[in-house]
């Protein structure tokens, strides 16, 4: 009887013990099922993912990590089949033909999210409201000094910019400048609030900032119209994205993900 007893006892614990396995695989399963790390573009980690993670939980159940390292790393591991999603920065036509890649069958889908589109600001009462991209470069590079040369006030031009490794600054530079160097007397600014506050300061100021920064905090800014400045910050796929990464796609892309955006 007592044999018995504790046979009975043993298969009960052993019971006990298979289903906490069980559940604790399932659990395990479920919960990574729902869990995408998006790798890649700091700009789309800092810009977008640092406002909407918690929104983006909230409207789909599923939990994104943000794990900023670059594009071109993260690009790297997409071809390689080490990763099936990428943040990035630059388009899909880009990549593929820097990297002589070819896109048979749809292999790489893009799905744009939002552009990152720099603007030109000046203090509000500035009275030049518009410039070309070779006068903005030209002010940049320090070939025009003093705004009555652009039908302004006689007024002194500060340069402000950022540090040379700032996303807004590189799209400047890129498109706007061809990567020619910035004057030797460019004010450097660390963040976008710190920008704006300058040029609010400064009648004879003129800098760049993130566009939907600037809609949300203008102080005494004004923008200053020019053919548009912008790079995509989209999600490159490898092949279609699963149910998870869809829903996510779909909330960022809604007006009210949108909003959230800097």
């Amino acid at each position: 009887m007592v044999l018995d007893f504790w046979q009975q006892h043993w298969n009960r614990l052993f019971l006990i013990l298979v289903f906490a396995i069980m559940w604790t695989f399932l659990f395990e399963h479920v919960t990574c099922a729902h869990e995408i790390v998006l790798e890649g573009s700091n700009t789309f980690s800092n810009r977008i993912l640092t406002y909407t993670i918690p929104h983006i939980k909230s409207a789909t159940g599923v939990d994104v990590k943000a794990s900023p390292t670059d594009t071109a790393n993260c690009i790297i591991k997409l071809v390689r089949e080490k990763l099936d999603v990428c943040a990035a920065s630059v388009s899909l036509s880009y990549i593929l033909d820097k990297g002589n890649l070819s896109n048979d069958n749809n292999k790489y889908q893009e799905y744009l999210i939002t552009k990152h589109i720099v603007v030109p600001i000046v203090n509000k009462d500035n009275p030049v409201n518009a410039l070309t991209w070779e006068q903005l470069s030209d002010i940049s590079r320090g070939n025009i000094t003093n705004w009555k040369n652009l039908s302004g006030n006689d007024i002194e031009i500060v340069v402000v910019t950022y540090k040379k490794d700032e996303y807004t600054r590189q799209v400047f530079n890129d498109i706007v400048m061809n990567k020619r160097s910035y004057t030797r007397n460019a004010k450097i600014v660390e963040s976008d609030e710190e920008m704006v506050a300058f040029v609010s300061s400064f009648k004879g100021a003129i800098g760049i900032v993130s566009g939907h920064f600037i809609q949300h905090s203008p102080q005494d800014t004004k923008i200053i119209k020019t053919n548009e400045v912008s790079r995509p910050l989209s999600i490159i796929t490898r092949g279609a994205p699963n149910q998870q990464l869809q829903a996510v796609i779909n909330f960022l892309r809604t007006s009210e993900a949108e909003k959230l955006f800097h």
